[in-house]
């Protein structure tokens, strides 16, 4: 046999088996890595998991506690509550501790006293919850008790004021040992974390621990690399190189890595697994010494077998008996290729070295080359996709070992000549007595593309159920769950993972606490059992709709939550499940029962105000006729009687100012003035209010707050709230008054369902007395409303508190609790500027001789006032109405000075005085009335421009008030 064949034969082989021996040593080193990565991600997630876990368990726990009204005011029981928790968690808690709103340190367990009225604003996290009052997780850190610890700050809140933080600091080595020092991956892995800055929290590497990573690893700049990624909050794998210093020599260690984000509360940290890649080689060395045996096997009998091949190729070439074998064979061959190319699908003849020796026209339009590209010179393996080829091996190595499973079937990816994809269904037989096979390929691309749309459609259906604002889900019709949104999980704090899958109305119990079924089981009743089992849903066509009150939401506080909910049809119309979307209404139930009660005060309001005119009316004549009569006689005893009709008159006219201003029609002088100047004048008549057992003390703000306001109105408040806090506090007490200057956002007017943003005044009421329950708080405006003894009040103190508020366009709300005191709380709009209030002294009565027109609808004030004036020599000409205030002004031959009720039939006050004054033009008219200020405005009389007197009116201040108007040089217009 030729030399130069043998040789050429041999390094053929050398070469095929260096190849084959680079291919599987490469593959099995990735394999190895791909595994190691998965096992590190599968511990990083662990560790994440359990860390996030642990401080998402923590944040409710100080959740609570925050709201604990003794942890609040930090009384015993809220110590107790401090101490008890930490003796239970002792092992993992360094310190349980209360910081004010200053940041100072009010309490701690265990107990230094060093450390008490510590300040530690200075901390980052300490400033950044002061900032946000909002929860806060530390990084690892110094404690001023002097240890290594990680802090979680939980705000208090008391009256929706920010009142400092209840926090714990958590044994960082405790959580470390338990989540991060378990993590070993053979003798090299192991996990380090840094946090959102970029402070190493945890490292086993000696040194690392508290500095910066940029600053330990700033030679290594692959790790750099790593960390920057990290703290974008991204998860990955990473190869990273760093060197190791053994004395005098260095060597460069390279290391597998996975990192992933843990995100607790308002921060994040960031895991590290990673293990030397010099540990995977060497798991790979037996694997790489059995391959270099099997290569070298297969080259020696590569060898062997083409030099006895060649050989026998020889001698059958020179034999004839050869030839007739070689022509049966090729008539053979012609009867099988015939019906080798008409089986209509893409088919092959495969050689054992996975070469194509045949194939029929259908391969060639599938693969795009044509028969004499193909045939002999392309393996099968060519067409198939990379990723792909290596699961098909490992399938043929699983289907070799059964080798009673001659049939092979894969799925895989066909690329064509043009580079185009398809995917393609191929079966593989083994031809009986050869070493060759059979493959039929079938193109699945369409088939696929089927399934992935509808895949992707059921995709999307589901993404836009995960991000619908309302909590929905979705059952199966064996009431299984198959979906359930992100609301669902945070309405309830059942997790996705926890509850798909489920059935047994397992979906009803967050919300209710117990197996029963909700809304979306009615949707597959018949309507007979719906009419009987539920009459409160109404059904509208497929949709069934409902409101409850559940108690189990929002750590047991409870909601009103209203529910929607649709069958679900198959293309049959078969109901196939039901969908159901939840929404808390809790706020528009809130907002709902304030409407009703701002109408209902609105309603008494304005029965009030009529109230107030008839009683003007009345109580006018009878202080008139009172202080006639009181200048008639001269009997002691009969003046005693009359002093005390004058008294009642006096309380009943206070009565009816009440009424106006619990009403908000009470006429008002509104001028820039200081708060706290007011506050300051009315301290000394505040003591003589109170029992002497009662402190009162002030807390007053720094700078002018200057307000729009009546002086006198601000006074009764402070006189009104004064009174109350007094009989609230029978056994003494402190009375306290507190100004600040404020500024109301949009959250005060979400927290409360009012308010106008903007700079307010501040005023804050507070005693010590027995408080109110919230029936007796919800009632404490409304006017008559009193919890007082018989004869020990009216019932208007706070309705005439609420009514001046409310003239002033402020707010005000109230903190009570039984045996705990009560807070009022008034919010007053600001001025930049306070004026000085004028000041004028009554003038003494007097009468005159001029001829006055009196226009008065009631007969008893009509006959009163003109009585007055003759009795002071004044004319008097009385007039019914407006229409007969018109007929006697013509008649009279001279009227100086119209008197006019504002509101009279036929016609006004004002439409009678605008016809005489065509007829006079400087004509002087006074109106008068009974009513409030906004109704004779309505009637066209500004009491700016005419002059005005508002009844009941004493007949001082009705003398003095024409004797004025008389002596002007010239009449109003």
């Amino acid at each position: 046999m030729n030399l130069r064949y043998i040789l050429l034969v041999f390094t053929f082989f050398i070469v095929i088996c260096g190849l084959l021996f680079t291919s599987f040593y490469e593959k099995a080193k990735q394999e190895s890595i791909r595994s190691l990565n998965t096992e590190q991600l599968l511990h990083a997630r662990q560790a994440a998991r359990g860390i996030e876990d642990f401080f998402t368990n923590w944040t409710k726990i100080l959740t609570i506690l925050s709201e604990s009204s003794h942890i609040k005011n930090m009384d015993k029981t809220g110590k107790d509550d401090i101490e008890n928790l930490y003796k239970e968690n002792s092992e993992l808690l360094r310190a349980v501790t209360r910081v004010d709103a200053n940041g100072r340190i009010i309490y701690t367990i265990p107990y230094d006293r060093n450390v008490m009225g510590r300040d530690i604003s200075y901390q980052k996290h300490i400033r950044e919850i002061m900032n946000t009052h909002k929860p806060v997780i530390s990084d690892v850190f110094f404690a001023v008790q002097g240890y290594s610890t990680v802090a979680l700050h939980m705000p208090v809140f008391k009256n929706g004021i920010y009142q400092g933080t209840v926090a714990i600091a958590i044994n960082f080595q405790f959580l470390a040992k338990r989540y991060l020092e378990a993590i070993k991956i053979g003798k090299t892995g192991y996990a380090w974390v840094i946090s959102r800055y970029g402070t190493e929290l945890f490292c086993p590497i000696p040194g690392h621990v508290g500095n910066s990573v940029f600053e330990n690893c700033k030679n290594f700049p692959s790790i750099l690399t790593m960390a920057q990624e990290m703290l974008k909050g991204h998860e990955g794998a990473t190869i990273y190189t760093f060197d190791k210093i053994r004395a005098e020599t260095v060597d460069v260690v390279k290391k597998h890595a996975v990192y992933m984000p843990i995100t607790i509360g308002n921060t994040f940290w960031s895991i590290v697994v990673a293990s030397s890649e010099n540990e995977i080689l060497s798991s790979l060395e037996g694997f790489r010494n059995k391959l270099i045996m099997i290569i070298s096997f297969l080259l020696l009998g590569g060898i062997l077998f083409s030099y006895y091949g060649l050989k026998a190729w020889f001698i059958i070439r020179e034999g004839e008996e050869r030839r007739l074998v070689e022509e049966a064979l090729q008539e053979s061959e012609q009867r099988y290729r015939t019906v080798f190319e008409n089986t209509g699908a893409a088919t092959a003849i495969l050689e054992k070295d996975t070469t194509i020796s045949l194939c029929n026209a259908e391969f060639e339009r599938l693969c795009g080359y044509a028969k004499n590209e193909i045939e002999g010179k392309k393996s099968w393996t060519e067409f198939v996709l990379p990723e792909d080829l290596d699961r098909m091996i490992a399938q043929h190595q699983i289907r070799r070992e059964n080798r009673h499973q001659a049939l092979q079937r894969y799925e895989f990816r066909f690329v064509r000549r043009t580079g185009e994809v398809r995917s393609i269904y191929l079966v593989i037989d083994i031809i009986h007595g050869t070493e060759k096979s059979v493959a039929s390929l079938i193109d699945i691309t369409e088939l696929k593309h089927a399934e992935e749309e509808l895949q992707l459609t059921h995709q999307r259906l589901f993404d836009i159920i995960e991000f619908l604002p309302d909590a929905t889900f979705v059952i199966d019709d064996k009431k299984k769950l198959v979906a359930w949104n992100l609301a669902c999980e945070k309405m309830t704090g059942v997790k996705k993972e926890e509850i798909i899958g489920k059935g047994d109305y397992a979906y009803a119990i967050p919300f209710y606490g117990e197996k029963r079924p909700i809304l979306i089981d009615l949707v597959i009743m018949d309507s007979g059992e719906l009419q009987q089992k539920y009459q409160s849903v109404i059904k509208k066509g497929n949709l069934l709709y409902a409101e409850a009150f559940t108690p189990m939401l929002y750590k047991g506080k409870g909601a009103f939550l209203s529910g929607k909910a649709s069958p679900l049809f198959n293309k049959t119309g078969k109901i196939v499940g039901a969908i159901e979307s939840i929404r808390d209404i809790s706020e528009f139930k809130h907002l709902e029962t304030q409407l009703r009660q701002s109408r209902k005060m609105e309603a008494i309001g304005t029965l009030a105000g009529g109230i107030a005119h008839d009683f003007n009316n009345i109580l006018t004549a009878l202080m008139g006729y009172a202080a006639l009569l009181r200048m008639n006689i001269n009997d002691a005893t009969s003046q005693k009687y009359v002093d005390q009709i004058f008294s009642a008159s006096h309380k009943a006219t206070d009565l009816v100012q009440s009424l106006l201003t619990f009403s908000r029609q009470q006429a008002i002088s509104l001028k820039p003035i200081s708060l706290n100047s007011i506050i300051r004048g009315t301290e000394k008549l505040l003591k003589r209010l109170v029992t002497e057992d009662i402190a009162i003390k002030t807390s007053l703000a720094t700078e002018d707050i200057t307000i729009m306001a009546d002086t006198t109105q601000i006074d009764q408040i402070l006189f009104n709230l004064a009174t109350n806090a007094r009989d609230a506090m029978p056994q003494g007490g402190t009375f306290t008054i507190e100004t600040e200057a404020i500024s109301l956002d949009d959250e005060f007017q979400r927290f409360h369902g009012y308010g106008i943003p903007g700079q307010y005044a501040l005023l804050s009421i507070s005693d010590t007395g027995v408080g109110m329950d919230e029936a007796t708080q919800e009632r404490i405006f409304d006017p008559f409303f009193t919890t007082k003894e018989t004869g020990k009040g009216t019932g208007m103190g706070l309705s005439t508190v609420y009514g001046i508020v409310k003239q002033h366009n402020g707010y005000i709300t109230v903190y009570s609790e039984p045996n705990m005191g009560t807070t009022f709380r008034i919010y007053l709009p600001v001025v930049n500027k306070a004026g000085k209030e004028e000041k004028h002294e009554p003038a003494a009565a007097i009468g005159g001789n001029e001829t006055i027109l009196v226009a008065e609808d009631d007969n008893a004030v009509r006959s009163l006032i003109s009585e007055i004036l003759i009795k002071y020599g004044y004319t008097v000409v009385e007039a019914l109405d407006g229409v007969d205030a018109i007929e006697q002004f013509k008649k009279a031959d001279k009227i100086d000075l119209l008197i006019f009720d504002t509101v009279m039939p036929k016609k006004n006050g004002r439409e009678a005085y605008n016809e005489i004054h065509k007829i006079k033009p400087d004509i002087k008219v006074i109106f008068t009335s009974g009513y409030t200020r906004d109704v004779f405005i309505d009637k066209g009389v500004e009491d700016k421009k005419f002059n005005f007197l508002q009844k009941p009116v004493s007949t001082n201040a009705l003398l003095q008030k024409i004797r004025e108007v008389l002596d002007e040089r010239q009449g109003l217009e």
